[in-house]
C-alpha cells in the first residue's frame, strides 16, 4: 500500500476508502493538536491540514463527542466570530507503566496529561530476575487498572519499560534464564484485553526527551541513560530507531579500550566495563561496592554514597569520576560522529554527578568529536522539570522512562481514537 502521507484527497479516497479516509483525517487533526505550539482552532486546523472548513466542522464534532478532544477558552482576534480553541483531552486517559531495573522494579498510573496517579517502586536484588518479579508486578497492575476504572480514567494501555534486550513485535524480554513473554503473560493476568508494549528502557527516555525538544526545531537526538550498565535512544528524522533487528542504541558493549577492563559480558573494554554505575561504585568506594552489591536496590545508595563523597571533597572519588568522565565523552563522540544528532543528552545516573564528571567528558569529546555547528548541543544534561509527571517521580530517569510510556500512549491514541472512544 502506497504512503498515504502526502497524497492529494482523492486519491487518499481511493487508496483508503471511507471509513479509512475518516480515521486518516482525525488522526491529523488531533496530530495537528498535539504539535501545535500556539492554540489551535478550527479555523487554524483547515489551514495546517488543507481539509474544508466543513470536513473540520464534522471531525471535530466527532471527535468531541469521542472525548478526545475538548473546548477550551474563546479567543476573540476582532475580525469575524470568536474562535474556540481545541485541546486533546489527555485527562480523561491514562497509561499504566511498568519499570523493570536491574536493582528495582516500579508500577506507576498516570494521565495522559502527565499526572501521577500512583506510583510504587520496590528494590530488587540484581539477578533476582524477572520471573520472581512477575506475580507482584501483574498483582499491581492489576490493583492499578481498578483505581483507573474507579476513577473513570480510561487506560490506553500499559507499557513495560526493561534494561534487559526486548523484542517489541512479540512483546517479550530476553533475559539470562530465557526469554519472557511479558505482554502475552500480562494480559493473562490481567484477564482483560488490554494493550501490553514492551520497550527497552532507553528508547522510552529518548522518546520522551523528543517530546520535550521537538518544538525547538530539531529533527534527531540521542539520549544516554547511565544505570548499571549504559544504554542509548536514538531519534532520527524526527523517529525512533530501532535498527535491523530493534536492537539499535545498546551502547554498553561498544569497545571503548581494548586493553580495558573486563566486561561481565566476557569481552574488555566495553564502554559499560569503564562508565557503568556498578564499575565506577568498585573504582570509587571499593569496601562500600563490595558491601552493597548483595543489598535490593544497592544502586540508588551506591549512587548516593558517590555524591556525598564528591561533595565533602574526597579527592579518590572527585579523581575517579573524572577519569570516568573521559571514558564517557570519548564515547559519546563516537557515537556523534557516527549520527550527527542535533542533540546529545545524558540522563540516568550521569546527572547526579554531573558536577565531576561532565567538565572532563566535554573536554574528551571536543578532542575527538567532529566539528560541531553552533546550532548542535552535546553532552546536555536532562532537564524535564517543566514535565508535569515530573512532580510525582522524584528519580530523575524513571521520570524519563515514564515521559516515554505517554509519549507512546498519546500516539495510541492520535492513531486510533475510535478504539479508545469514551
Amino acid at each position: 500500500m502506497p504512503s498515504t502521507e502526502h497524497l492529494a484527497a482523492d486519491d487518499r479516497h481511493r487508496t483508503l476508502g471511507n471509513s479509512g479516509l475518516r480515521l486518516h483525517n482525525m488522526s491529523a487533526i488531533l496530530r495537528t493538536i498535539d504539535l501545535a505550539t500556539v492554540p489551535t482552532t478550527r479555523a487554524s486546523l483547515a489551514r495546517e491540514t488543507g481539509l474544508t472548513k466543513t470536513a473540520i466542522g464534522n471531525l471535530v464534532a466527532e471527535l468531541i463527542g469521542l472525548g478526545v478532544v475538548t473546548e477550551g477558552s474563546t479567543r476573540n482576534t476582532g475580525v469575524g466570530r470568536p474562535s474556540i480553541e481545541l485541546e486533546l483531552a489527555l485527562d480523561r486517559y491514562g497509561v499504566v507503566t511498568v519499570d523493570i531495573g536491574a536493582t528495582f522494579a516500579s508500577v506507576t498510573l498516570a494521565t495522559l496529561a502527565g499526572e501521577v496517579i500512583t506510583h510504587e517502586t520496590n528494590p530488587a536484588r540484581v539477578g533476582e530476575g524477572m520471573p520472581r518479579q512477575f506475580d507482584v508486578l501483574a498483582e499491581r497492575v492489576a490493583q492499578m487498572t481498578s483505581t483507573a476504572t474507579d476513577g473513570d480514567l480510561h487506560l490506553v494501555g500499559c507499557v513495560v519499560s526493561a534494561h534487559s534486550v526486548t523484542d517489541v513485535s512479540s512483546g517479550t524480554l530476553r533475559v539470562p534464564s530465557g526469554p519472557i513473554p511479558i505482554a502475552e503473560k500480562l494480559q493473562q493476568a490481567l484477564g482483560r484485553d488490554l494493550s501490553v508494549t514492551v520497550e527497552n528502557d532507553a528508547n522510552l527516555a529518548a522518546l520522551a526527551e523528543w517530546r520535550r525538544w521537538r518544538s525547538s526545531g530539531i529533527s534527531s537526538l540521542v539520549s544516554l541513560s547511565g544505570e548499571l550498565s549504559i544504554g542509548a535512544g536514538v531519534i532520527v528524522n524526527r523517529e525512533l530507531h530501532r535498527g535491523a533487528s530493534g536492537h539499535a542504541g545498546m551502547a554498553s558493549h561498544m569497545v571503548i579500550d581494548p586493553q580495558g577492563p573486563e566486561c561481565h559480558c566476557g569481552r574488555r573494554g566495553c564502554w559499560a566495563a569503564v562508565v557503568g554505575l556498578r564499575p565506577l561504585l568498585r573504582r570509587a568506594l571499593p569496601d562500600l561496592a563490595t558491601a552493597l552489591e548483595h543489598i535490593p536496590g544497592y544502586a540508588v545508595l551506591g549512587l548516593n554514597a558517590i555524591a556525598s563523597a564528591a561533595t565533602a571533597g574526597e579527592k579518590d572519588v572527585i579523581e575517579v569520576l573524572a577519569e570516568t568522565g573521559h571514558w564517557l565523552g570519548l564515547g559519546a563522540a563516537n557515537i556523534a560522529n557516527l549520527l550527527d544528532p542535533d542533540l546529545l543528552l545524558v540522563g540516568g545516573y550521569f546527572t547526579t554527578v554531573a558536577e565531576w564528571m561532565l567538565p572532563t567528558a566535554r573536554e574528551s569529546f571536543g578532542t575527538r568529536g567532529i566539528l560541531r555547528s553552533p546550532e548542535q548541543h552535546v553532552l546536555v544534561t536532562s532537564d524535564l522539570d517543566q514535565a508535569p509527571y515530573r512532580r510525582g517521580i522524584p528519580d530523575l530517569e524513571r521520570a524519563r522512562v515514564l515521559g516515554g510510556g505517554i509519549h507512546l500512549a498519546i500516539e495510541e491514541l492520535l492513531a486510533h481514537p475510535t478504539t479508545h472512544a469514551r
